[in-house]
This record gives structure tokens, sequence and C-alpha cells, in this order.
């Protein structure tokens, strides 16, 4: 069998496979007609099935973009007669199925002596994609400027290396008071914007760290020596090889909100449009799509991001009135911009928001589109409707309240007087407003006044009384209360307390013939408590003497006559006994009474469990061996010994006494702590009291009988 030699590839085919994987066809035109020679296949690049282009210039100019016809062929001329000896242009094509390529043409001519080109060749590549790359490249830097020009907040950007600013927006400028051109190239250190040196070196720990700060908030010093609060946001990106922060900078205390505008990459316009804690939006007006969204709307809607993207601007909270919509679209259309135009939305779920909105119209990708950035405001128009229902209450209660109410300047001018001071007074509402307080008021009394008015000023409150004149003349006596308002004027309640002073004064005449009465009652009875007391202990001691020889003779005539005697008659003789002993007890009690009256208590500490051991025992007889007592823990007191032994040695005898008759008499003697105050008892199953009787604390009085 005869081996077959394998045939090396020539040199075109090494060219065409080149060509072919650098995606360029070569041409060559030798001067003459409109035919070109391709070295390669330009059906391909100009939407034709392989192989089926006719090689005529004719024919490649149809396929041309009718915008690049004409500049196509210009150039050819001018190649072809010299004055471009060597060209490079770019031209779009459209295939048949309506697509649009773009191509890069690069040609070459060679001349005779007539100067006129004898051929030309170059080469043809498709640059579609570097095209479009271009494109959004472009479109990119476009979105950033806009936003970094249109943003309410400022924004900086400085050097990671060495926080030096490289660019500031306007609004930084117009916050700070420093020109662009004053910071840009310098270090941001030397104009001192940080307040606090800490939460600066927080700030730059925290973005080495993660290479983003969130919400960040600070003082800054501004060029005029005043003080702003803000929020920062930053994020670490690459521009042109090197690290950079991009920071945004929100003020917090009410200045002119910064706007931030962005000439930087997509790159950074992400940077810019993430780290935004406003709510900030983009849709496409054509179709009303959402086209992106912040997560600080997302948030605010109250959906995930990812599921808002392409949905309609329905679904990004649609206006509670649609005529709101009507009234911003047609804003929108006749000025190109709405600013801080405060609407009313609807979330998904139902809830009603208050924002402030502002947005504008811009070019993205050949489609007009709407950025909208949004504020909060619900909290803000909360408190806002929730003053003006105070105020509303205020004046309700101001027109109704029955008090004299005054609103002074504090110049002393009546500022605002309600209708129960005019009719109190006698004056029209428009006859005060307006003139000096004096003329309600004693112009001495008032001269008194104004150094006061000053403390009132100063945020403190006075109260007093004074005299005020009624326009008839009368002088009514009042007092007031009066504070500092807000505004710097001072608000006066003041009430008539005529009635008061008259209701007064007679209070004080009967004070004092009361004051006197008492005095006088007081001394009488002091004499009656004397005499009670002398009449007391003279009959205590008076009447023993008969008691004890009533006593005597009954117990002598029982004792030695008890034969000769009937038993009524002894039985007569014990009763006369036992009442004698009573009668003796009572006089002695009374005794007591009226010595314990007159002397002085001594208080000192006393173990009340011992003293009604003591007590026990010293009325230790049949009762007290029969009863079955009880005792628990009784703490200490500090009070007089001689008045409680006594105070026992009563409650005591009585529990034995009346409980004498029980079939087993018991007796508990407890405390009970009540707070600060100790409570002792003696309970007993004895003969007690009928809680339904009327006349239960009538002196002495029992309910039972001797039995």
């Amino acid at each position: 069998m005869r081996a077959v030699a394998k045939r090396s590839p020539t040199h075109a085919e090494h060219f065409a496979l080149a060509q072919q994987a650098l995606g360029f066809v070569t041409w060559i035109w030798n001067g003459k007609g409109d035919r070109v020679d391709y070295l390669g296949d330009l059906s391909p690049l100009i939407g034709l099935p392989a192989g089926t282009h006719s090689g005529r210039y004719a024919d490649y100019q149809k396929s041309l973009h009718p915008d690049d016809v004409e500049a196509s062929s210009r150039t050819l001329r001018e190649c072809v007669t010299g004055v471009r000896p060597e060209y490079r242009t770019e031209e779009r094509v459209i295939w048949p199925d309506g697509t649009v390529r773009w191509l890069e043409t690069y040609g070459r001519a060679t001349y005779g002596a007539d100067g006129r080109a004898t051929g030309l060749s170059g080469v043809i590549r498709d640059v579609t994609e570097r095209k479009l790359l271009e494109e959004a490249k472009a479109q990119s830097e476009e979105k950033f400027s806009k936003a970094f020009y249109s943003c309410p907040d400022y924004m900086v950007i400085t050097r990671q290396s060495d926080y030096c600013f490289l660019d500031v927006n306007p609004a930084f400028t117009r916050v700070t008071g420093y020109a662009a051109q004053e910071v840009i190239g310098q270090n941001a250190e030397k104009f001192g914007l940080w307040t606090n040196a800490e939460d600066r070196q927080k700030f730059r720990a925290e973005l080495r760290a993660r290479g983003r700060v969130e919400n960040l908030e600070t003082v800054f010093n501004l060029r005029n020596g005043d003080k702003v609060r803000v929020k920062l946001s930053s994020a670490v990106t690459q521009m042109n090889g090197e690290a950079v922060t991009i920071t945004i900078a929100r003020d917090l205390t009410g200045l002119e909100d910064a706007q931030l505008r962005s000439r930087q990459s997509e790159h950074k316009f992400r940077a810019v449009f993430e780290t935004s804690p406003e709510p900030v939006s983009i849709t496409r007006m054509r179709d009303s799509r959402i086209l992106d969204l912040n997560e600080a709307c997302a948030q605010l809607i109250g959906l995930p991001r990812h599921t808002l993207v392409g949905r309609p601007t329905t679904d990004l909270a649609p206006y509670a009135d649609p005529a709101e919509r009507d009234r911003v679209l047609q804003i929108l259309a006749d000025e190109g911009e709405v600013r801080n135009m405060m609407t009313r939305r609807v979330r998904p779920d139902g809830s009603l928001i208050d924002v402030l909105e502002s947005c504008r119209t811009l070019e993205l990708e050949g489609e007009t589109c709407i950025v909208w950035s949004w504020r909060d405001v619900t909290e803000f128009r909360s408190v806002q409707r929730a003053l003006i229902e105070s105020e509303r209450r205020y004046r309700s209660l101001f027109d109704a309240a029955l008090d004299y109410i005054f609103i002074i300047s504090p110049q002393g001018i009546l500022v605002d007087i309600n209708p129960s001071a005019c009719k109190a007074l006698a004056y029209e509402r428009d006859e005060v407003l307006g003139t000096h307080f004096s003329r309600i008021i004693d112009p001495v009394a008032f001269d008194r006044m104004l150094p006061r008015v000053a403390e009132i000023v100063e945020r403190r409150k006075i109260r007093g009384e004074r005299m005020i004149q009624c326009k008839d003349g009368r002088s009514v006596a009042v007092e007031f209360a009066a504070s500092p308002l807000p505004d710097g004027n001072v608000l006066a309640v003041v009430r008539d307390v005529s009635e008061r002073k008259r209701a007064e004064a007679e209070l004080e005449d009967l004070n004092v013939s009361l004051e006197r009465r008492v005095q006088e009652r007081t001394a009488e009875l002091e004499a009656a408590n004397r005499e009670l007391d002398s009449f007391s202990h003279s009959v205590s001691h008076d009447l023993r003497a008969p008691l004890f020889q009533i006593n005597g003779f009954a117990t002598l005539l029982r004792k030695d006559r008890t034969s000769q005697l009937s038993a009524d008659a002894v039985r007569f003789l014990e009763r006369i006994e036992h009442g004698a002993d009573q009668m003796g007890q009572l006089l002695e009690g009374l005794l007591e009474f009226s010595v314990a009256g007159r002397a002085a208590l001594r208080r000192v500490p006393v173990d009340m469990q011992a003293l009604v051991g003591e007590v026990l025992l010293m009325l230790r007889g049949p009762e007290s061996a029969r009863a079955d007592i009880r005792i628990a823990d009784l703490p200490p007191v500090k009070g007089d010994a001689t008045l409680l032994r006594q105070v026992w040695q009563n409650l005591l005898g009585n529990a034995l006494k009346f409980s004498r008759h029980a079939e087993t008499p018991r007796i508990e003697v407890g405390a009970e702590r009540r707070g600060a105050v100790v409570e002792y008892f003696v309970r007993d199953n004895g003969a007690g009291f009928d809680m339904k009787a009327g006349n239960l604390f009538g002196v002495f009085e029992r309910l039972h009988n001797d039995q």
C-alpha cells in the first residue's frame, strides 16, 4: 500500500485561521471598478449566510445604517484623492433581521504619479461588544454624575492612602463653606472637620476593617465656626488603580439638604446608591416599571428588594389620592423636576406613609427615566397634626376657661386675652389687645412686677396676688400664676378671689372669737377637772370607812350568829359582804384613776411578756386555776410601766371574772403588728357585749346580770 504524505498548511491558510480567530476580514481594492477582494468571508459580518456576499462595494453600502452612508462614502473619497491616505472608521450595519452591529474599518492607499490611488487595502472587524461596553460605561458615568450633583446630601471622595480630597460636590461647599478648589488635593485633617477625634478614629478603623461604614453619627465643624450634626455612610472603591473612599454625609440639624453629584463609574454610582440612607428608586417613564431601588427604599415599602425590580410602580407604594400622582407628573412634565412635595402613599400592607418626595427625569440607555428620592416624614406629620390638635384644644380651653387668661409680651404688651377675662373686666377684646398691661393693673403694682417678668422669661414660674381694675373703675382682688411660653411671651392665669377674701376675713373674725371662747371654756374645764379630781379623791376616801364598817359588821353577824339566823338571813348577809367588796374595789379603782390622771407619764422600755406573767401571778386564784390561758409572743414596748400594769390587771381580771361561769374558761393573750404600731389583745369565752346594742359604749354598763 502506498503511503499518503501529510500536507502542511500554507501561509495563506495560517493567515485565514488567524483572521478567523481574531474576528477580522482583510480586503483589497485594485483601483478599478467597485469590486473588492476579501481574504476571509465578509458575509457573517453583515448578517448574510456564509459566502453569499457579492464583493461589490455598492452591496456593502446597502447594509450600512442610513445615518452612516454619507460619512463612509466621504471617507473613501478622501482616501482615493489623497486627502486621507490612511483612515480608521466605525460604522453601523443593519442585518437582514434588523440587528444593528458595529464594524471598524481600517484602510490605506497606494498612489500613482497623478496622486490618485492605484489601490486600497485594509481590514474590517466587528466591534459591537466593545461599543456596547463603551456606551454602558458612558451611561454609567452619566448616572453617577447626575446622582452626584442632584443628591440632597453632600459627598466627598478621598484617597485612602493619605486622606486627601480628590473631589467634593457643590452640596459640600454649600454646607461647610469650603470651596472645591480649596480642599481638592489637600489632606482632610487640615480643615479640622471632625469635632470628635474619637469618632474619626472609629470611622477609619471600621473603614479599614469592613471596607464600609454605615450611619455613623458625629459632629462636623463648619468654616464659620458653627457645628453641624451629620450621619455618615462611606465605602471604599477603586479609581484609576488606587483605593478611594466615597463618603456621604446627611445634615441631621435641619440645615439645607445637600445634593450629591457623581462623575464616576457604575461601581462608584452603586456605592452611592447602595449606601444612601434615603429611599431612592429609578422608574422607566414609558411603561412605569421599576428599574432599580436601594435597600432603604425597599425597607420603606416593606417588601424584599429583589421582588420589586421590574414590577409596575403601582407596587412601589401608590398614591393614596390619584390626583396627587397626576399633579406630580404634571409638574415633572412642565419643569423637569419636582422638589420636596408632600404626598401620602399606601404600602402593600395597606398602611399609609407621608413622604417628602423629589424627582427628576434623565436619559438612561436611550430611555426616559425618573429618579425618585423620598424622605419618610410620617412621624413628623403625625407630630405636626398632634400640634395642630393641641393648638385646637388649647384654644378651646383658652376660650372656655372660667379663669382669666392673659398672654403678655416681655415688654408688658397684652398679646391675647380670653372671653372670661373680657367679660369680668367689662372690656371688649379689641379694646385691650396691643395695649400695655398696666391698663388693667395698678401701675404702681405693675412697676413692682416688671423685675419678676424678667424672671418668668428666664424660665421661672411665679405666683402672687394683685388688684386689677375693671373698665368701670372697680378693683378686683385676684391671685395669679405666671409662667414662660416657648415664644418668649408670658402666660398669666388669673382667678377672682374677692369672695374668698371676704370669706377669709369672716373666718379670721370667727377664729378670733372662737379662740377666745375656747380659752374661756378651757379655763372652765380645767377648773371642773380640778374639782372632779378633788371630789373623786374625797369620795374614794370618805366612803371606804362606812363600807369597811358595813362589811365588818355583816361578817361578824354572820359568823357569830349563824346558828340563830335562817338560811335566807345568812344569804342576805353574804350578799351584803359581796356588795361591800365590789363597792370597795370600785372606790379603789376610782382612787387609782384619780391618781393616774394627775401623774406624769414615764416612758421607759417595758417587757410586756414579763409584765403579763407578773399580773397573772398576782391574780392567781380559783378562776385562774380553772382557766386555759394561752399567751403568744408579746413584743416589748416603750411606755409607763405602772399604767400598763394597771391596764393588764383590768383586762385580765375582767377576762377571769366574766369567763368563770364557762364550762372551760379560755383566755388568749396576743399581739398584732400593723406597720409601726403594735396592737395587744385579750380574748375570752365569757360574757360579752351585744354588738347590736346602740349604747354599747355607755360608761361602766354591762349587759348581763350578777348570775
